[in-house]
């Protein structure tokens, strides 16, 4: 996860691991050590957190941006991106991306799932069940492996978060992905995040599936797939 501070002139990358920083990653060990568990590489400063929710980690997705931002006020937005994602367009673009609002890029597989999709039906019915409503009909369907959100926008990670929430209530699994039963309305984070995008009633601001590479040009982003 990537933040933008205040001072906008500080790279700041926060990785999270499951196991203690002692032990992981390998490749820690070539970084130059900043102190208090932080590190140099390039001019941009990294820090390691634990991260090792009985949750799969897809799920917890979330729940920990927000909590880096109570504990930090100086953060003015940041990024999520899975492991597998690679940079490529100047941070500036990335900075001015999350000024259009919640920062979302299409899926490969389902860029776009219509309004009367009978998964929509199910999220909504989550949505229900967890106090909110619908608010908006949006049919695009985003890739959770990357999100960036301002701070004014951070409503939109209490939604996904109270959707997960009330999909474990409800008896949902939050430990494994359901990836072999494309029929269900939820098999993994996206689902829930999708559900989300329904119940907020804010901005989004969406890329098509260019936006990873995954049309075959790459200029934004690129993602493993």
């Amino acid at each position: 996860m990537r933040e933008l501070t205040a001072s906008a002139a500080r790279s700041l990358f926060h990785l999270g691991i499951r196991a203690k920083l002692a032990s992981s990653p390998p490749w820690r060990n070539q970084l130059e050590s900043a102190g208090n568990e932080s590190f140099k590489l390039d001019g941009c400063e990294i820090r390691f957190f634990k991260c090792d929710p009985k949750r799969h980690l897809g799920y917890h997705k979330p729940s920990w941006p927000g909590n880096f931002s109570q504990s930090n006020p100086d953060i003015s937005a940041l990024f999520y991106a899975d492991p597998d994602i690679t940079f490529i367009a100047p941070w500036k673009f990335f900075e001015e991306w999350t000024g259009c609002g919640v920062a979302l890029c299409a899926d490969s597989n389902f860029p776009r799932v219509s309004q009367n999709h009978p998964w929509r039906c199910e999220w909504a019915e989550l949505i229900v069940a967890s106090g909110r409503q619908i608010a908006n009909a949006v049919e695009d369907y985003a890739n959770s492996g990357l999100f960036g959100i301002r701070r004014q926008d951070a409503a939109f990670l209490d939604c996904w978060v109270d959707l997960t929430e009330t999909f474990e209530r409800r008896g949902g699994n939050t430990r494994t992905f359901n990836m072999s039963e494309h029929t269900r309305s939820i098999t993994g984070d996206q689902d829930l995040m999708a559900a989300a995008m329904m119940a907020y009633s804010g901005r989004l601001s969406f890329l098509g599936p260019e936006a990873m590479g995954f049309t075959g040009h790459y200029f934004i982003l690129f993602a493993c797939h």
